[in-house]
């Protein structure tokens, strides 16, 4: 399984700031990562069916990104929706794209806590999801997933970033 090299579990400060940033992050927000601004669109509080402790949020940005904030895990990826590298429920173990090999080294099936804002169509929903990690560049992920209530795929091309590089502009 991949570990996150940034992760000081227990770390109670570290998981406030990841937690204060989600709270700043209003309807109307817009963030800037790196040089980027991106308004946000919608806030949607997720869990996971086989461990509801682990909880996250994702954050529909303008510009089909995907911004993800896991303060249990002090991690956040900023991805990009792709084309959908397989259809239906299908998830490989390991493939390749762009010449790099990804691996599989998370599953679990999403589940809805709560919308804070953004319409329900534009939140991914209860889906099967798997992450695969890139073997030559530790820094890229992909997220594939199937989502049950239009039974479609929302893949996600995305990179690990620090939350240093993050301004939330209200």
């Amino acid at each position: 399984m991949f570990k996150f090299k940034n992760v000081r579990r227990g770390n109670l400060l570290e998981k406030n700031t990841y937690n204060r940033m989600i709270d700043e992050i209003k309807f109307d927000s817009c963030v800037v990562i790196g040089d980027k601004e991106y308004k946000v669109l919608s806030k949607t509080f997720y869990s996971n069916l086989n461990n509801r402790q682990l909880k996250y949020v994702k954050f529909v940005l303008n510009n089909d990104k995907i911004l993800v904030v896991n303060p249990e895990r002090e991690s956040i990826f900023l991805g990009e929706v792709v084309d959908d590298f397989y259809k239906d429920e299908y998830f490989p173990k390991s493939f390749e794209y762009e010449g790099k090999t990804f691996v599989e080294f998370e599953k679990d099936i999403q589940i809805v806590n709560k919308i804070e804002f953004g319409e329900p169509a534009e939140c991914e929903g209860e889906c099967v999801w798997v992450d695969y990690v890139c073997q030559e560049d530790k820094t890229i992920c992909i997220d594939m997933a199937y989502i049950y209530r239009d039974k479609k795929r929302a893949d996600i091309l995305a990179k690990w970033i620090d939350i240093k590089t993050i301004k939330v502009k209200n």
